[in-house]
Order: C-alpha cells, then sequence, then structure tokens
C-alpha cells in the first residue's frame, strides 16, 4: 500500500504541476492530493503490450463518466477507479 501511495502521489500531481494549465492545477491537484479524486495509468493493450505507439484504446468523457473503448491489460490503482 505504501509504494501504490509513493506512486501515486509522485505520478499525477508532479505531471499536472509541470504541464497542467493554471485551471487544471486548480481544479486537480487539491482533490488528488486528499485522495477526493484518484489518478491511473493504463499503458499495456493486449495487441500492443506496452508499446506507446501501437495502443488503440481510447476513452471519451459521457456525463460524469469515463468510457474507454477498447481493451487495456494492467491499470494502475485499479481498485480504486
Amino acid at each position: 500500500a505504501a509504494l501504490m501511495a509513493q506512486m501515486f502521489l509522485y505520478t499525477a500531481p508532479n505531471h499536472i504541476a509541470a504541464i497542467g494549465t493554471e485551471e487544471q492545477k486548480k481544479k486537480y491537484l487539491p482533490k488528488l492530493v486528499t485522495g477526493e479524486y484518484f489518478f491511473n495509468v493504463s499503458l499495456s493493450e493486449p495487441q500492443a503490450g506496452s508499446a506507446l505507439t501501437d495502443l488503440k484504446a481510447s476513452a471519451e468523457i459521457v456525463g460524469n463518466e469515463v468510457v474507454l473503448n477498447g481493451q487495456k491489460c494492467y491499470f494502475t490503482a485499479g481498485h480504486e477507479v
């Protein structure tokens, strides 16, 4: 659990802080740090493995949900999202 928490706290907030817009920073950083929002990374797919150039899946926001179109093999923090 500690490793997952370290990975989570390192990746999401740091990426948003480094390259996010001011609006994104204000909207997401406080909620990510408090645990109200979760961050997930899913790079692997059945036919592509983790080769980012071969990924086919996409996602879209529908209402209050994110709908995944395709297949993923591994999700960081998958039990939480």
